[in-house]
């Protein structure tokens, strides 16, 4: 088994983002283990063919939608908008091989340059039917960021770490 630590799940950028890699065996012992460790920057993307058959994402996919040609029912005999993708697009910031010590525990430090949601992942033994492999998340941003390219679905509250003392003040995203 393999788990993945941040001390903390919020950071501003050029901030050093320190995870630590734990890995043990099915007996909960100790257990060395070589693996790529691997960070990649997500951003939710959409990609969409307007009418005239052209491909639109990004900032011409907002000014689009904000001018609300994007959602405009399709005209009889005209074709409309169609959506060709939308999910995570993976931007790689970092991929190296590392192995734990005897003890199981290795550490991953790296130091994002902007805003975003980074996913960060631990495999080792790929060739095995059961490979040891973990994933965390931590969330770039600042006071003036307003998207990092994160789609929960919903309402979500990130807590900058796992518990907090009464009286204190706790780094929150909506």
């Amino acid at each position: 088994f393999a788990f993945l630590e941040p001390p903390h799940w919020l950071y501003r950028p050029h901030d050093e983002v320190r995870v630590a890699v734990h890995t043990q065996d099915a007996g909960e012992r100790p257990l060395a283990v070589e693996g790529r460790l691997r960070v990649t920057r997500d951003a939710w993307a959409e990609i969409w063919i307007d009418p005239l058959g052209r491909e639109v994402s990004g900032p011409a996919l907002e000014k689009a939608r904000a001018e609300g040609a994007i959602f405009a029912p399709p005209q009889p005999g005209k074709r409309g908008w169609n959506l060709k993708f939308r999910g995570y697009a993976h931007e790689e910031i970092l991929s190296r091989l590392a192995r734990t010590a005897e003890d199981g525990a290795a550490e991953l430090n790296f130091t994002p340059d902007r805003e975003g949601y980074y996913r960060v992942s631990f495999s080792g033994d790929e060739d095995e039917s059961y490979p040891v492999a973990a994933e965390t998340t931590v969330w770039v941003s600042d006071g003036r960021t307003d998207d990092i390219g994160y789609r929960p679905g919903g309402v979500q509250i990130v807590a900058d770490t796992d518990s907090f003392r009464a009286g204190r003040k706790a780094a929150v995203m909506l």
